[in-house]
């Protein structure tokens, strides 16, 4: 094994990149589980009711939200990474 130097003053961050997100909750996923459903126009669907919800730090990445009540979510510093609209 090759050994490597790190140049004094050098900061390298090893933590996840999305260690910082929280995740969803049980509620939440069978929400937006429900929502792909609706989305899709499958039986069973729902559609997203997610107004006034606290989703500050959540890990909503690749969820597919078109067409979901967030009207007062409070989405500051979700991670919204492949989101579809």
């Amino acid at each position: 094994m090759t050994e490597v130097s790190i140049p004094n003053g050098v900061f390298i961050n090893w933590t996840d990149t999305y260690s910082q997100y929280k995740p969803l909750s049980p509620e939440i996923i069978e929400i937006l589980a429900k929502h792909l459903v609706w989305v899709t126009g499958l039986h069973g669907g729902k559609r997203a009711a997610l107004s006034y919800a606290d989703l500050t730090n959540a890990d909503l990445r690749n969820a597919n939200l078109r067409g979901a009540d967030l009207t007062g979510s409070i989405l500051t510093d979700a991670n919204m990474d492949g989101w579809h609209r």
